[in-house]
């Protein structure tokens, strides 16, 4: 069996497009927030935190139950792409982002992918939010 990685999943999500595109090296790095729906009902506050140099993307994303590293962060016109990698009770669990940035604006698209060796290509549908740019 071959080990499928979150760049299989970055085609398949399509944020939505922001009213007024911007580039993500003109109007991709600050503290953006979400308010992200989860997939057991209700919705939590998410930070984002984000360093755009050339076609590199750094940075974290905050939630309540903590921050964590951005990886494989990548930069293209005004879409960007990132994994972030948490831990849940010793399952490893990958969460693929794509955005595509505007004015003020980052429409995003996510997906939890499955951990290793589980059944199935993704753990549920995509799940489409708009991140704010922090006052």
């Amino acid at each position: 069996a071959t080990e499928e990685t979150a760049t299989d999943y970055w085609d398949m999500l399509t944020p939505a497009t922001p009213a007024s595109a911007r580039t993500a090296a003109e109007n991709g790095s600050g503290k953006w927030v979400a308010d992200v729906l989860t997939r057991i009902g209700g919705s939590q506050l998410t930070t984002f935190n984000l360093k755009v140099e050339g076609t590199k993307l750094t940075g974290t994303v905050a939630t309540p139950a903590g921050e964590h590293e951005l990886s494989e962060g990548k930069v293209s016109g005004s879409d960007i792409s990132f994994v972030v990698v948490t831990n849940l009770r010793g399952t490893t669990l990958k969460t693929v982002y794509k955005g595509k940035v505007g004015d003020g604006e980052i429409q995003f698209a996510t997906q939890q992918l499955p951990p290793s060796g589980a059944p199935g290509p993704t753990l549920g549908p995509p799940m489409l939010f708009k991140a704010t740019r922090a006052q």
